[in-house]
């Protein structure tokens, strides 16, 4: 459904829960941010300082293994768990309508490395007979993936995380594989509607206002830059879905669904590509095409 028949017919948006995370592995504490009760041991207890006892880890403990382990972990193992009903007395899946995971492709764009790609090159102009001397230093992302759910309500949200099965089940599963996330309520307002079945690429990105109040940064992002981007012609031939997600959050800190961290975000943005040739051309941009979504001015 697209925001002008939203606004026509007064249907509310789906409530969504973005759920960035990171993964348990071995790096530093003060290099990462922890939830201090995840990466926990095959004990059961938390590994405070995971760098300096990775064998603890019950996730995986060989370095060289914790990326992939934890991949395969939060798709194979938690996603069939969540979205499983444990008996006739759990109410947990009704209140679910979209679960979709979205993996981090370390070989795709991103806002560290954007493209047009370019080969190292030499003082004089020419690719060196030495590369190992010229490997540039690897800057992580902050998340490396993120969870995407979606309930038709507020309700739905608040019912969902107190039922034992999340708890009971479902927490200390996470505290398994997931080192730390940032999770805010959002209003979904689909741009672009996607095929029946989801296109493989997903593109996400975070918007945060530069001054103003959030109600009116959301509503000049959902008006005029939505539909400034959906008209793009770029948009049109790369782009097979395109959704806005608003942080309708709550500021008081006594309510259930209250995060402070996700007061820093106003608003998000999912494009979805039939491959990742596409996405790139899309991210492309060398200064003088004015159809890359990344030389679009934001709201």
């Amino acid at each position: 459904m697209n925001t002008e028949m939203q606004k026509c017919t007064g249907e509310y948006p789906l409530v969504c829960l973005p759920f960035p995370l990171t993964r348990v592995d071995n790096t530093p504490r003060a290099d990462r941010d922890m939830f201090p009760t995840n990466s926990i041991g095959t004990d059961g207890k938390p590994v405070s300082d995971p760098d300096l006892e990775p064998g603890r880890l019950a996730l995986e403990q060989n370095p060289n293994l914790m990326y992939e382990h934890w991949d395969e972990y939060w798709r194979k193992i938690h996603g069939p768990k969540f979205i499983h009903k444990d008996d006739e007395n759990d109410p947990s899946t009704d209140y679910v309508m979209l679960y979709n995971q979205v993996h981090r492709l370390t070989s795709g764009p991103s806002s560290l490395f954007p493209p047009p790609y370019a080969p190292m090159l030499g003082e004089d102009g020419k690719l060196s007979e030495h590369p190992s001397q010229m490997v540039p230093k690897y800057r992580r992302p902050k998340w490396d993936g993120m969870a995407h759910i979606c309930y038709p309500s507020l309700s739905e949200v608040t019912k969902f995380f107190v039922t034992d099965k999340y708890k009971n089940k479902i927490i200390p599963d996470e505290a398994v594989f997931l080192r730390v996330a940032l999770v805010f309520a959002s209003a979904q307002y689909i741009i672009i509607p996607g095929n029946e079945v989801p296109d493989p690429i997903v593109m996400v990105k975070f918007y945060q206002r530069k001054g103003g109040t959030r109600e009116e940064f959301q509503q000049k992002l959902l008006w005029d830059h939505a539909d400034f981007v959906r008209d793009q012609t770029d948009t049109k031939k790369y782009v097979t879905r395109y959704a806005l997600l608003l942080n309708i959050g709550p500021h008081d800190k006594n309510d259930p669904l209250y995060q402070e961290a996700g007061q820093k975000v106003d608003a998000m943005a999912m494009m979805s590509f039939k491959n990742m040739t596409d996405c790139e051309a899309y991210f492309h941009y060398d200064g003088n095409t004015t159809c890359s979504f990344r030389a679009i001015p934001v709201a």
